[in-house]
């Protein structure tokens, strides 16, 4: 007896991975986009805090402010009187953001109004929401 294989079954084999991975394919961008909305909201919500920090640690407001004005929203920054304190952050392309343009964090922690951000890829939707009173953001 021969031990081994064909030529033709391993052409098989190769011919049913890939006909495999052509199904997997759609699958795996439609998910990407749904962790990048994830990944974008967590994002915005650690900003958000830290402009929150801002304000309490150099008492004056702090704005995060995002564009374009309008919506939907291609990305966003955080301003103190007029100028941006850091860099510009993007939200990806595949992620549809809408909602409250600008959040202004105060001196004593609160923000100045209630206010949402909706974040959404495919069929995910996350919701960045922030508390008025306390200035949270969740």
């Amino acid at each position: 007896m021969e031990n081994g294989v064909t030529l033709v079954e391993v052409m098989m084999i190769i011919a049913i991975i890939g006909m495999l991975t052509a199904m997997s394919i759609p699958r795996v961008g439609e998910s990407l986009g749904e962790h990048a909305a994830l990944t974008a909201a967590r994002r915005i919500i650690a900003d958000m805090r830290y402009a929150r920090r801002l304000a309490i640690t150099k008492a004056n407001d702090h704005i995060v402010r995002f564009s374009p004005a309008g919506g939907p929203y291609t990305g966003y920054g955080i301003f103190r009187e007029g100028v941006q304190v850091g860099e510009t952050r993007q939200i990806p392309e595949r992620v549809t953001c809408t909602g409250t343009e600008e959040f202004t964090f105060q001196m004593l922690g609160n923000a100045s109004s209630d206010g949402a951000v909706s974040l959404s890829a495919g069929d995910s939707q996350y919701d960045v929401n922030v508390i008025a009173a306390t200035g949270r953001a969740y």
